[in-house]
């Protein structure tokens, strides 16, 4: 069953439209986690979780397409920032090879610490319709690229695709499979991104 919104919302005054912009989106995150992808959220379910009539909603968003890329746009934005708060605690003459090892492992600790908010990342956004040049995300991924630029002479892209893949799938392995015995993450992380970056 969905929670309802609290009970008790006051109304926004006049000035506070990109708070409830921000309410709608944290509303639609909140059921997509519970949810099988983004075809399962109706415009009118993310209405009542967030105590708004209906028709507000397109005071803030033309459509639904609008909305989930703001609610993608808004997770993959706090994975971004947890990835560079990890390089930004390392030292300044860290190697390399460290380096991505530190975005892999706050990728994989993002995934396992907040897993319905990583499932929100993947809720079917890129399938047909989205155009691939702007989709939400991009920034993630050429963080990501960057690192593992200065470990390889080439084949930069294939080889950060390649670790996704890997992170995605350890993450997800782990969720779903969680009395597994599974090696320390940060071992398998080592292991795997040496293997394809050297170190």
């Amino acid at each position: 069953m969905m929670a309802g919104p609290a009970s008790g919302r006051r109304a926004n005054r006049r000035g506070e439209g990109e708070r409830l912009r921000g309410e709608l989106i944290e509303a639609a995150c909140h059921l997509l986690e519970r949810l099988d992808g983004e075809e399962s959220l109706s415009l009118r379910a993310v209405t009542r979780q967030a105590g708004v009539a209906p028709q507000s909603f397109y005071l803030h968003f033309p459509d639904k397409r609008a909305l989930m890329r703001a609610v993608y746009e808004a997770r993959y934005a706090e994975l971004t920032a947890e990835m560079r708060a990890a390089l930004a605690g390392l030292d300044s003459a860290a190697p390399p090879v460290e380096r991505v090892s530190a975005v892999a492992r706050a990728y994989c600790r993002f995934g396992l610490t907040r897993p319905g908010q990583y499932r929100v990342l993947f809720a079917t956004m890129g399938t047909s319709g989205w155009d691939p040049e702007t989709l939400p995300g991009l920034e993630t991924f050429q963080l990501f690229r960057d690192e593992v630029g200065l470990c390889v002479a080439s084949d930069a892209d294939e080889v950060t695709v390649c670790l996704w893949a890997f992170l995605h799938g350890l993450v997800t392995l782990r969720a779903n499979r969680p009395s597994f015995a599974w090696p320390p993450i940060d071992d398998l992380i080592g292991r795997t991104v040496a293997a394809y970056v050297g170190g």
